[in-house]
């Protein structure tokens, strides 16, 4: 056996042991489970390595062939990533001493639709449309082993891009856990089998409405019959090929618009593959976003409705709906209708985007940035500041996809490491541990809670193991 550091300990342990005492049955990890679980197995803060031996078997992912020493290499880093940023997080510091476990990659903003309640086709976004230069993300990939979720979405349809999959194979050959959100338009039988090929973990399609008319009024330039046609075409090519992935969800923006397909849409989802179904509201104007948004928000946000008590009884119905036909439905009804009032809305004609995040700006004493703190957060806090890179197409790097225009590095002038400690994001994080909300955008957050959170990636972290077979 190898030495570990720890004279104490005659016998070391696996991660397969560590994460073993999940309970396995729960969708998420609770934040104190595995806290009390990393440091009971690990010294010094690391998590202790087995003597692995020699393996012959192997593994496949797409095209990518890994040896099973390989997986097991791979995915340790990942958990000893995962406990660096717990334990950062826990101990309250502003500055980490690990890489991101979420890339959030804003490839493009090129789009085939002009949807409704899409900030882009209220011009938030520039006309001159942009794709990521590949070589930021290749500058990016020595990072994407400790990694665990890899996101390729951004303000454009993500298949709009002839390098998607190129993008998705570098995260892939990484064990990286696979997401994107489509419109559904653009698959084809080619990108499907690409889709299916690749192990793409995670899909998820935006469909608003059951109904034609009502999808194509809100989707303008879709067709209702080609996304339902390419989604039973993916679902098909999937189970020829036996294959599981890529897991299909699909996104619905509830609206007065659209509010009473939600039972039939409930109903459409359990026809093309008893999928999930999640509910979200839209986006939340403030004063960086564009008037015509607001007037928009004004007359189709639901908890500025006149009938909110009937609206209500809609989701009730679409929850027994959904347990009737198993259909996964997730829906935050009290985030929809706890929205701003009209008057707390600012409303901006102005086309200028937020200034660049400091500690000026955010009134954090920059004397504060360097020290631990001793507010320490609990679950449900906002990890993103922490754990997560967001690159924007043009190179920029932002908070987040709530506040896609608050900045705080530039990848084409900036290592990741310094823009990972850099004075903006810091601020940012001593906020966060003063109990503040550093942003407008944070404060009107509704999933901060949800995939913001540590549970979330200890989660994805359990679903890599079991796709490749690291743990039953």
């Amino acid at each position: 056996m190898p030495n570990n550091g720890n004279e104490n300990h005659s016998k070391s342990s696996t991660a397969f042991d560590f994460y073993n005492e999940f309970n396995f049955h729960k969708s998420r990890v609770t934040f104190d489970h595995l806290t009390t679980i990393i440091e009971g197995r690990t010294s010094s803060g690391r998590v202790k390595e087995a003597d692995r031996g020699k393996v012959e078997d192997a593994r496949t992912t797409g095209a990518e062939r890994f040896s099973s020493f390989k997986v097991d290499e791979i995915i340790s880093k990942k958990i000893n990533n995962l406990y660096r940023c717990y334990e950062g997080i826990r101990s309250g510091r502003v500055f980490t001493n690990f890489t991101p476990l979420e890339f959030h990659i804003e490839h493009t903003d090129q789009c085939n639709l002009r949807c409704n309640m899409c900030i882009a086709h209220h011009h938030l976004v520039t006309k001159n449309k942009q794709q990521l230069d590949i070589r930021l993300l290749e500058k990016l990939e020595p990072y994407f082993e400790p990694c665990v979720v890899g996101r390729l979405v951004g303000a454009g349809e993500p298949f709009t891009n002839k390098q998607f999959m190129e993008y998705a194979r570098m995260f892939s050959t990484k064990l990286c856990r696979l997401a994107c959100t489509t419109n559904g338009t653009l698959i084809n039988g080619k990108t499907a089998r690409s889709l299916i090929e690749t192990q793409f973990d995670y899909l998820i399609i935006s469909l608003d409405a059951a109904r034609k008319e009502t999808f194509e009024q809100i989707r303008k330039g879709a067709s209702f019959n080609r996304v339902i046609h390419n989604i039973r075409r993916l679902v098909r090519l999937k189970k020829k090929n036996g294959s599981f992935f890529p897991i299909i969800s699909y996104s619905m923006v509830v609206m007065n618009q659209n509010i009473q397909e939600l039972v039939p849409l409930v109903e459409l989802v359990h026809d093309l593959d008893d999928g999930h179904l999640k509910v979200v509201p839209m986006f939340i104007p403030f004063k960086s976003l564009p008037a015509s948004y607001v007037r928009f928000y004004r007359e189709n946000a639901l908890c500025l409705s006149d009938n909110v008590e009937s609206t209500r009884k809609v989701f009730e119905l679409a929850d027994r709906k959904a347990k009737e036909l198993n259909v996964n439905l997730t829906c935050n009804v009290d985030a929809i209708f706890s929205r701003p009032a009209p008057e707390q809305i600012e409303i901006n004609t102005s086309s200028n985007v937020p200034s660049r995040l400091t500690e000026s700006n955010l009134n954090v004493d920059s004397e504060k940035l360097n020290v631990v703190s001793d507010i320490k957060p609990e679950p449900g806090y906002c990890v993103w500041p922490w754990a997560q890179f967001y690159l924007r197409k043009d190179g920029k790097v932002a908070l987040c996809c709530n506040a896609p225009t608050f900045l705080y590095g530039d990848l084409h002038e900036q290592s990741l490491e310094k823009i990972s400690n850099s004075r903006g994001i810091m601020a940012v994080r001593q906020a966060i541990l003063e109990g503040r909300f550093p942003t407008v955008a944070c404060k009107l957050c509704y999933i901060r809670s949800q995939n913001a959170s540590l549970d979330y990636l200890g989660s994805n972290l359990l679903q890599i193991m079991r796709k490749f077979n690291y743990i039953g």
